[in-house]
């Protein structure tokens, strides 16, 4: 049967190096251990070198790819090859796409598709019938690119299923993520999670509500910490008057310490401020904060606030709150703050977006707080998206 050829654009691989293919002819051939199943092509096969998988023969021949690549059979005596760990695969028609790095090359069998279940993989129909091998997963790139500037996925409340958690991440379009460390306890996980994850960063800080526990000992822990290639920021610090775990003074005196570490080591800050903006703003200017700027995290004030921000080289990051129904100054906010000055965030678990507000808020709900932003400024989703990632890449110092 003639083919053309399709392509996905990202694709996560399942379980022991299974694949999905079509039956052709109704009949399979199964290969050793790690291999895929293949259909087979005149009842023959053809075994490749050592680790290298079973193909079928087509007019018995075989052509041997590059290092990682796949031995493939020969139609037409011609090849197309894809990018590294990419599949090479038969022309037909002398005609290929491509998909991105890692992705599957599949052709078309009368132009149709067949979806699987949740989870499986898009294959082709031949015939219409299939095979299927263990679960694989695929899903198209999203078209945008959203950067989240604070999440907690080094918590308790994503113990049981982070990976999940980073995968929907994936899948909703979220490149980056920020993982914020605030004590003894989330600060080395924050910093495991940015080692093991390329577009994960870390930020190494006090909370405000613990200030009575730190000490000098912390302060200079900090101040090592902060030499990782992958932290990016200072905090989270501030004030938090809501609770009553620390005074007001210590909170002050912690909040000091730490903006002049920042200083000192020449990295931004990142702001926690929970009824406090006020006596906030006056501790960043008495200690010049300007010199090193941050981030004013999950801005929950007033917009009359928003110019002194702005003139202390800081950014505005607006999460969850920003699409609650009765939340009329994030709102504001998102209409008055510059562009180019504008952050986006989860503040995971906390602050789930509608309508997903009393759960567990989780990265991939940031697409929520971007869509309710480009609505409030009436301005597209993908003008949100690209400026608050080209806005965190560039606070971050982060290189694409």
């Amino acid at each position: 049967m003639p083919c053309e050829f399709l392509f996905g654009r990202q694709t996560q691989l399942g379980t022991e190096n299974s694949f999905i293919v079509p039956k052709c002819r109704n009949d399979l051939s199964f290969g050793t251990e790690n291999s895929f199943i293949v259909p087979k092509c005149r009842n023959d096969l053809s075994f490749g070198t050592e680790n290298s998988f079973i193909v079928p023969k087509c007019r018995n021949d075989l052509s041997f790819g590059t290092e990682n690549s796949f031995i493939v059979p020969k139609c037409r005596n011609d090849l197309s090859f894809g990018t590294e760990n990419s599949f090479i695969v038969p022309k037909c028609r002398n005609d290929l796409s491509f998909g991105t790095e890692n992705s599957f090359i599949v052709p078309k069998c009368r132009n149709d598709l067949s979806f699987g279940t949740e989870n499986s993989f898009i294959v082709p129909k031949c015939c219409n019938d299939l095979s299927f091998g263990t679960v694989i997963q695929y899903e198209k790139e999203a078209p945008y690119m959203l950067f989240d500037t604070h999440v907690h996925l080094n918590v308790e409340q994503f113990r049981e299923d982070r990976e999940e958690v980073m995968q929907r991440a994936k899948q909703a379009g979220v490149e980056y993520m920020v993982v914020v460390g605030f004590d003894h306890e989330t600060i080395p996980k924050a910093i495991e999670l940015a080692e093991n994850n390329d577009n994960m960063y870390a930020t190494v800080g006090w909370h405000p509500v613990d200030a009575i526990d730190m000490t000098e000992k912390e302060l200079n822990w900090l101040e090592e910490l902060v030499e990782h290639p992958k932290v990016v920021a200072l905090g989270e610090m501030g004030l938090d008057y809501h609770w009553d775990k620390s005074p007001k003074d210590v909170q002050k005196e912690v909040f000091r310490k730490q903006i002049r570490l920042a200083k000192k080591v020449e990295m931004p800050i990142i702001i926690h401020n929970r009824e406090a903006t006020e006596d906030i703003i006056e501790v960043l200017q008495e200690e010049n904060a300007a010199e090193v700027g941050g981030i004013m995290h999950c801005y929950n004030d007033s917009a009359d606030y928003v110019q002194e921000c702005l003139d202390m080289n800081f950014f505005i990051s607006l999460g969850g709150p920003v699409t609650f129904k009765n939340a009329t100054l994030p709102k504001e906010v998102a209409k008055v703050v510059p562009l180019d000055r504008l952050l986006i965030e989860t503040d995971c678990p906390f602050l789930a977006p509608h309508p997903n507000r009393g759960k567990r808020n989780e990265p991939a709900y940031v697409k929520l707080v971007a869509e309710k932003i480009a609505e409030l400024r009436e301005i597209s989703f993908e003008q949100v998206s690209q400026a608050t990632t080209e806005n965190a890449l560039k606070f971050f110092n982060i290189e694409r």
